[in-house]
């Protein structure tokens, strides 16, 4: 409360009443219940399908595939599971994808396929966490992948030293092949 006389403000402290007093033990715990609830409902990890303040959030599962670019080929596969997980345009994969029966008519440069989501960008990685039964040839030193734009793919390479890397061949893929593997890209 205050008050305007001559010029000069004067301020004026009111006095406390009951009403303005908080009662430790019973106020301030259900207030902050409310405040607990709203900041609950905004963590990550109770996100769901829908948008919560512009962020999309989308978890679930995909198919991974090995074929060949000239001629796919139909394998038998002992393993072949994928899981995903998108934020926004972010898409990360998660995969494991291990042959018990190489088809003998796979032909061409080996591709990933049945990404969740089309690839949006030329950006993107290929992490390996474990690969079996993979022939490497003679320079070559590791297995890559890169996302292609405007597929659901990855194609495969051989990277080799101080030169360029070339794309991975139906050859060195065996009837036991396996790779464990993450994919990171932009989604369309």
């Amino acid at each position: 409360m205050s008050t305007l006389t001559g010029g000069t403000l004067n301020l004026i402290k009111p006095e406390l009443t009951d009403d303005h007093k908080v009662t430790i033990g019973t106020d301030l715990p259900a207030n902050f219940q409310k405040i607990d609830d709203t900041v609950s409902t905004h963590l990550a990890e109770n996100a769901t399908l829908a948008t919560v303040h512009g962020l999309r959030y989308e978890e679930g599962s995909w198919t991974p595939i090995l074929y060949g670019s000239t001629t796919a080929g139909s394998h038998t596969y002992t393993v072949q599971s994928g899981e995903y997980i998108r934020i926004n345009k972010k898409v990360t994969c998660y995969g494991n994808i291990q042959l018990s029966a190489k088809d003998a008519a796979m032909a061409g440069s080996v591709r990933l396929g049945g990404l969740p989501f089309m690839v949006a960008r030329t950006m993107g990685s290929m992490s390996l966490g474990y690969i079996a039964n993979l022939d490497y040839g003679t320079g070559e030193l590791s297995l890559h992948g890169y996302p292609v734009l405007n597929t659901t793919r990855l194609d495969l390479v051989m990277a080799k030293d101080n030169t360029s890397p070339t794309s991975l061949q139906v050859a060195a893929i065996s009837n036991t092949t396996e790779i464990l593997f993450t994919i990171e890209y932009v989604a369309v």
